[in-house]
């Protein structure tokens, strides 16, 4: 090993054990650590020194055998352990790790030590300490447990034998809850949690039956390490205990007096919370510097206990603070440590005292007149007369009394001669029974009213408060005059406080509105309210109201019932001396039939007004709508006449004159028809009715008209299964023709479409269109004769308004009803209702059957798009007979490959297919072959879904789920559109 001195000596001058360096038999170097050991000043001491002489001569053979050893068997490092003579001549016991180092081209050896002086040194201090520790704990009279902290005991000690509630072998390494009862275990436990999360010592006290007796102990819980604790547990002894808990741990104020010198030895927290001391400043102190009665007054309060047979003294007390308190002493003898003491026990009165100082303020100053007896009785128990034991300044100005001298101590016959037996009896009853009772009654001494109540509070003794109510009575009486007067009156009354809260009303009001007395008092009158009137009419009824003035006027409100009524009404405020309002009145007179009269002649005047004009409009309509396609019939009739024309003009024309003909013909059949319903001569009458099959007869007869308008035409039946119903088949496809035929008269651009669905027995009929729509004010007269919802004459329509009169006509014969939802520009609903009768439906499926059994035409190769399986697996089944060869495709890419190879006539897409939507699939399938037919079919069946995949260019669309008659009817109109 190449030795570099300079930086090795830099690092081992602070290294912090020991360091020579030794070469040809003299010390080269030592660090601090070697000069401390060896008790040298410095290195001087001990450079060019011999190592050797320091040896302990026990020790010499032993280095030089290690010695001999580094140098002869070229060992990395020899260990020794020797004993050093240091230059102040004590030994210190080294353990040196010794190496070879080449120093200058010559061996040298590097000698590392540590002091094992100190280690010895803290032993043996270490073990004369654990004989203190074990001396100590052998002196404690406690119980030792070391509990880790998830509630295991790992140890205990137990000098002294103290009772144990279980034997080691059933506690050690067992958990608290399975050792002690429940309810101590989950205390211990508590304690456990609290000294790991406070870090802070724990105690608790608890009770434990050891060997059939209740025993007492108390457990301190301390951190022992960092996964134990040590819990310590002290048996109490059961007198200790229990004084404790009844004297130092209880919440009443408790102290322990020596009665000799009256000196306080000892208090509970609670007496030195209600005192302010301390417990080292109050048992310093006497129970006379507490207590501020003199020595009479104790003897005083000593004969009140005596005499009343009561253990409790009231006397006064003073804080530390200086506050006076009313104190109720409870005392007795106690002897503690064979000493006889006075025990204490005091109640803090000063609340209720000054309750009873209130109280008797309270008393003194009550309006009422109350009195306070004790009644007389005879010598058969009978009430004869009463004393007055107690009076408020009430009661003497209502007395005429100058003071309660005047009273108190003297019978009621003494004071007042003349008074009825009837009071003393009355009264008589109240002090002997207890019972409370409560009347009015006139006092003819005085010549007044009183309402009096009267009580027992003890035994023979009753109390009695006075009001004087004899101007009350005097206004009873004029009162019953007016409510007499109110009651008979053939008007409805209100009387409310200044908030508008019904007070009073009279029994006409009843009769009008149908609301009870007890059902509006404190109501507001605005339960009458019917919405008519706005804000402003009520703001200044109010203003009117409220500035003292009478307000009159009308109101059209409404009845408990629901039913409206007008009443005309007269409202005034009633005020008192001050001129303050205190109620209002209001007087209300029905007038609901005279405005019933007057609405019955304004609406008879407008209906002759409107039924004039609509006979102008309906003659100018009917002049126009004759004489229009008359003109065409006559004119095109002349030109055929007279004129030579082509075959191809020739069969124009003849289709103008055939639509002019048939313009009036439905012309003449709504005249007809309504004539017939104004005379009654339409009634009703039943047929079986195949609903899908008269909607798709009304759907192909309109297709065309639609289709001539560039209308797109829908028949949306939402009926899963052929419907046969029993109705008027007239009526009913009369309905539905002139709802349609409308829809697209009045529809310029966009859709019509109309279906029906059965909800229990109502079959509902929707018509739809996106035409020019109603205006909501006109809504409700569309439904009348000869009446258009649009008349302006920039915009004629044929028809002079009979075709919805007709269908309401027949709505109702038929028992239903329509209902219109529309809005102007954008289009119109027209929902109409139907209860039917079902019938049976076999005829239909056998036809059904025959159409399964004969199609009306093969195709050669058809495909199916379906992701899946069970909805591609259905559709083939039910395109079996309508298909030579089926092929499959469960996504888009594969469909698009069968294109390539197959002559595919037909495909059904599904819309939502994983690797390309139905959509885009669809513009792939045209690009390759135009004329292939595309059904698309999906989940997605509201309206809108299925408007846009025909937008997008598919040639049908069916909805999941569909039937066997879904795909009947579909391939029926392929074939048609084929052979078309």
């Amino acid at each position: 090993m190449q030795f570099n001195y300079s930086f090795l000596k830099n690092v081992l001058d602070i290294a912090p054990n020991p360091i020579f360096i030794y070469s040809t038999e003299q010390i080269i170097y030592v660090n601090e650590a070697a000069i401390k050991l060896m008790q040298a000043s410095n290195a001087n001491d001990l450079i060019g020194k011999n190592f050797a002489q320091y040896v302990h001569p026990d020790y010499i053979q032993i280095s030089a055998n290690d010695l001999k050893k580094l140098f002869e068997q070229q060992l990395p490092v020899v260990k020794s352990y020797l004993k050093i003579i240091t230059l102040n001549k004590s030994i210190a016991e080294v353990e040196v790790s010794a190496s070879l180092i080449d120093y200058n081209n010559k061996p040298a050896i590097i000698g590392i030590a540590n002091n094992l002086t100190e280690v010895k040194q803290l032993n043996q201090k270490l073990i004369e300490y654990e004989k203190k520790l074990a001396s100590i704990i052998n002196q404690i009279p406690h119980l030792l447990f070391v509990v880790t902290k998830d509630g295991y005991i790992k140890e205990f000690f137990n000098p002294h034998y103290l009772p144990l509630y279980k034997k080691p072998k059933e506690f050690l390494n067992k958990n608290i809850e399975e050792i002690f009862p429940a309810s101590l275990a989950e205390q211990i436990r508590t304690k456990i949690f609290a000294l790991n999360t406070t870090k802070q010592n724990q105690e608790l006290e608890y009770e434990l039956v050891i060997n059939n007796r209740e025993q007492y102990f108390k457990a301190y819980f301390i951190n022992f390490n960092e996964n134990e604790i040590l819990v310590s547990v002290l048996q109490l002894r059961n007198e200790d205990y229990i004084f404790k808990k009844l004297f130092v741990e209880s919440q009443s104020i408790k102290l322990l007096i020596n009665p000799e010198n009256g000196k306080i030895v000892n208090a509970n927290k609670a007496a030195c919370e209600f005192y302010g001391y301390s417990f080292d400043e109050i048992t310093q102190l006497n129970i006379n510097q507490i207590n501020i009665l003199s020595d009479d007054e104790i003897k005083k309060a000593m004969q009140l206990e005596k005499e009343n047979q009561c253990h409790f003294v009231n006397f006064k007390h003073r804080l530390k603070n200086g506050e006076i308190k009313e104190v109720e002493v409870y005392s007795g003898k106690i002897i503690l440590n064979n000493q006889e003491l006075l025990y204490s026990i005091i109640h803090d009165k000063t609340p209720v005292v000054e309750q009873e100082r209130k109280f008797q303020n309270l008393f003194d100053n009550l309006i009422e007149a109350y009195a306070l007896h004790e009644i007389i009785t005879d010598a058969t128990g009978q009430p004869i007369d009463y004393k007055y034991l107690e009076v408020n300044e009430a009661f003497l100005t209502f007395t005429g009394s100058k003071s309660k001298q005047d009273i108190i101590g003297k019978t009621v016959k003494e004071l007042w001669p003349n008074t009825e037996q009837y009071w003393i009896d009355i009264f008589g009853k109240v002090a002997l029974t207890g019972e409370r009772i409560s009347f009015e009654n006139y006092w003819q001494v005085l010549d007044r009213w009183y309402l009096v109540n009267a009580f027992s509070p003890k035994k023979g003794q009753f109390a009695v408060s006075f009001i004087d109510i004899t101007a009350l009575k005097k206004t009873e009486l004029q009162l019953k005059i007016y409510e007499r007067a109110f009651q008979n009156a053939p008007a409805s009354i209100i009387i409310t406080n200044p908030w508008g809260k019904i007070q009073y009303v009279n029994p006409f009001f009843t009769q009008i509105t149908g609301y009870h007395a007890q059902e509006v008092f404190n109501q507001n009158p605005s339960i009458l309210k019917s919405g008519y009137h706005n804000k402003d009419f009520y703001r200044n009824l109010w203003e009117t109201i409220l500035s003292g003035e009478t307000w009159i006027g009308e109101f059209y409100n409404k009845r408990k019932d629901g039913t409206y009524y007008w009443e005309n009404a007269r409202i005034s405020p009633i005020t008192n001396t001050k001129g303050e309002i205190t109620h209002f009145v209001a007087i209300k007179i029905d007038i609901t039939k005279q405005k019933q009269m007057q609405q019955a002649l304004i609406a008879a005047k407008e209906k002759a007004e409107q039924s004039e004009k609509l006979k102008t409009n309906f003659l100018a309509n009917m002049s126009h709508e004759i004489r229009t396609p008359l003109n065409a019939i006559m004119g095109f009739t002349e030109l055929l006449r007279n004129t030579p024309i082509t075959e191809e003009e020739k069969q124009e024309y003849l289709k103008v004159i055939a639509q002019s003909s048939n313009r009036l013909f439905n012309l003449i059949n709504d005249i007809l028809e309504i004539s017939k319903i104004e005379t009654g001569e339409i009634s009703v009458t039943k047929n079986i009715v195949e609903v899908d099959k008269e909607f798709d007869f009304i759907y192909q007869n309109l297709k065309l008209e639609a289709e001539e308008k560039k209308l797109s035409f829908f028949l949306n039946p939402t009926f899963p299964r052929p419907l046969t119903i029993e109705t008027d088949k007239s009526k009913l496809l009369s309905i539905v023709t002139n709802l349609v035929k409308n829809a697209i008269k009045y529809t310029h651009s966009g859709y019509v479409e109309f279906g029906y669905v059965l909800k229990g027995s109502i079959l509902e009929i929707n018509v739809k269109d996106t035409g020019i729509g109603i205006p909501k004010e006109k809504q409700n007269i569309i439904f009348e004769r000869f009446v258009q919802a649009d008349m302006r004459s920039n915009k004629p329509y044929e028809g002079v308004g009979l075709g919805l009169s007709i269908v309401k006509s027949y709505v109702e014969m038929l028992k239903g009803n329509i209902k219109v939802n529309s809005e102007v520009e954008k289009g119109s609903t027209f929902t109409v209702k139907i209860p039917v009768q079902l019938t049976a439906y076999q005829s239909i499926e056998n036809n059904e059957q025959e159409q399964l059994t004969k199609p009306l035409f093969q195709c050669t190769h058809l495909l199916i798009v379906e992701d899946d399986p069970s909805s591609g697996d259905l559709l083939t089944i039910f395109l079996q007979a309508y298909c030579k060869q089926i092929f499959r495709a469960q996504n888009a890419n594969e469909a698009l490959q069968i294109l390539q190879q197959h002559p595919i006539q037909i495909v059904f897409s599904d819309i939502k297919l994983p690797d390309m939507n139905g959509f885009d699939l669809l513009k792939e399938i045209k690009k390759h072959n135009p004329n292939i037919i595309v059904i698309g079919q999906s989940g997605f069946a509201m309206e809108d879904d299925i408007k846009a995949a025909l937008a997008e260019g598919f040639d049908f669309y069916i909805t999941k789920p569909f039937s066997q008659n879904t795909i009947n009817r579909l391939m029926n109109d392929i074939a048609k559109g084929i052979s078309k």
